[in-house]
């Protein structure tokens, strides 16, 4: 069985798999304390995911999408993560 290739969505590299995919974006995109997508910076990696989550949960399309790829779903937000995972494909996706 073949594995499908996801393109990032802000760098336009390849990877192998939606979890190598999401490894890339947490590593690459968000690891520098730096939103991607407006430029907000933040001392901790935390306050920036929670930055991501606050404007995601408003209905910010762009970081609905950054959260489906960066955060990792638990038990308490499994909903939203899902639905933010599904967002980020139908972007990712051709």
């Amino acid at each position: 069985m073949a594995t499908k290739s996801f393109a990032c969505p802000y760098c336009g590299e390849y990877c192998r798999g939606l979890g190598n995919l999401k490894r890339h974006v947490r590593r690459v995109h968000i690891a520098n304390g730096r939103c991607p997508l407006c430029g907000s910076e933040f001392k901790s990696y935390t306050h920036l995911l929670h930055h991501i989550v606050w404007y995601a949960s408003r209905g910010d399309r762009e970081h609905m999408v950054l959260a489906g790829l960066a955060l990792r779903r638990n038990g308490r937000n499994q909903r939203p993560m899902k639905r933010y995972t599904e967002v980020a494909l139908k972007v990712i996706l051709p």
